[in-house]
């Protein structure tokens, strides 16, 4: 056991963190690894007794469940904007330009949405899946009527660029559970690389859109966002801006491209980014104070006094895009790539190609992947995005080294913050009635 935890390094003292089972110890200061029983003090075999016994108890990962509840469509391969850092090329990269056809939609939703009482979820992507407004009308509908003819419940989510949203759109999206709309930051930040194939900005209809959606009153609207070097420089202002809008949540991703892209963060941007992004979003004893702004360092204190473990990243492999032309795959950020493909919507039943790569995805874990399974962050973190893996490294279990980084700190930031917080009453009180609602 004690060879496995991780040594948070603080002012005054040191906390030790168990990864497995989430506790956490005051440590004298200036201790270095390897430890002994001894070096936490008389109690210490007592200690490590204890952690053993609790370990024990845990449960195994549970087992990934072997049928899709949440299909991504990409019924637009195609999009009305030229992002200059658009990692799936307007959708295309999965495949030839082209929209879905109400067919094919159908055809998804039948085969993997069968059991009564389930809870499924539709995502439409592109591209902008906009474009293709009339095939998710009736795919909306569809989805209601097999709901009702089989008996399980189903909830629509859509990403959206925003431009294309007029009162048409809006009757139709005030049916949706969650709407998610693509803004990067205050105009200048946002439109230089979110433009439209003519060179004009697209702020301004985003905007637009995201204040038309908060009026419907139903669903949940979010703003997704992607962090340029032009933004990274000013990120506070940027996150301070987007949360402005209204949005029900924010988030900002630094995004994904290759060395020597313009909206690349250099090393000493993402160095900036994320001394920013923990000071945010990672405080825990400003969390005690604003815990509206400051819910994700609230939600992680929360997981972890409650040993809520995380095993993966995500259910690629079960929960499946679909391509414009039927084509299935892992995930939406793999569509396109021949080596993660799983078939054809119209099949009977499951060929050797997708149980194959199911089976890939299904063994995939922080338990079973290098490195996630030597790191203290893995049952909090859940491993990297495998898309980013295998675009990286040819290999969906090999995460991004920035990621790592910024998950590590992220973690250390917050562990050390609640190892502070539990050892006073007065702000572990408040904490303990925040997490249960009642702040």
């Amino acid at each position: 056991m004690l060879s496995q935890a991780h040594i948070i390094r603080g002012e005054g003292e040191d906390v030790l963190f168990f990864p497995a089972t989430f506790s956490l110890y005051r440590l004298p200061p200036g201790l270095r690894p390897p430890l002994s029983a001894s070096d936490l003090g008389p109690g210490g075999a007592a200690l490590l007794a204890a952690e053993a016994e609790r370990h024990a108890r845990l449960r195994p990962a549970p087992p990934l469940p072997a049928a899709p509840t949440s299909l991504c469509l990409y019924v637009a391969q195609d999009c009305n904007l030229a992002c200059s850092y658009c990692y799936n090329d307007g959708g295309r990269a999965a495949g030839s330009a082209q929209r879905m056809s109400t067919a094919v939609a159908e055809a998804a939703l039948r085969r993997f949405f069968t059991e009564p009482g389930e809870r499924y979820a539709v995502s439409f992507y592109g591209g902008e899946p906009l474009l293709n407004r009339a095939v998710v009308e009736r795919t909306v509908a569809f989805g209601e009527r097999l709901a009702a003819e089989r008996g399980f419940h189903i909830a629509f989510h859509m990403t959206t660029n925003g431009t294309l949203v007029d009162a048409r759109a809006l009757a139709l999206l005030a049916r949706f559970a969650t709407i998610t709309v693509s803004l990067d930051g205050p105009q200048a930040v946002h439109d230089r690389h979110r433009r439209s194939r003519g060179g004009s900005g697209s702020y301004k209809r985003a905007a637009a859109a995201l204040r038309a959606l908060r009026a419907l009153g139903g669903p949940r609207v979010t703003i997704k966002g992607t962090l340029t070097a032009s933004g990274a420089a000013r990120y506070g202002k940027t996150v301070a801006h987007l949360n402005g809008l209204g949005a029900d949540a924010v988030g900002l991703t630094p995004v994904f491209a290759a060395p020597g892209h313009p909206a690349r963060l250099d090393e000493d941007a993402h160095e900036a980014y994320v001394e920013a992004y923990l000071a945010a979003h990672c405080d825990p004893e400003r969390a005690l104070e604003e815990p509206a702004v400051h819910g994700e360092a609230l939600g992680l204190m929360g997981r972890i006094l409650r040993r809520q473990r995380v095993h993966r990243h995500c259910h690629a492999g079960r929960d499946l895009a679909v391509a414009a032309d039927g084509t299935l795959y892992a995930c939406h950020g793999l569509a396109g790539e021949g080596a993660f493909r799983m078939g054809r919507v119209g099949e009977a039943a499951p060929s050797a190609e997708f149980s194959g790569v199911a089976a890939r995805f299904a063994a995939l874990g922080v338990d079973a992947a290098e490195p996630c399974r030597g790191c203290f962050a893995r049952y909090l973190c859940g491993g990297g995005c495998y898309a980013h893996g295998h675009f990286l490294h040819g290999d969906p279990a090999q995460p991004d080294p920035r990621h790592c980084d910024l998950e590590r700190r992220r973690l250390e930031h917050v562990l050390r913050g609640l190892a502070a917080i539990l050892r006073d009453p007065g702000r572990r009180t408040r904490l303990k009635s925040l997490l249960a609602g009642e702040g």
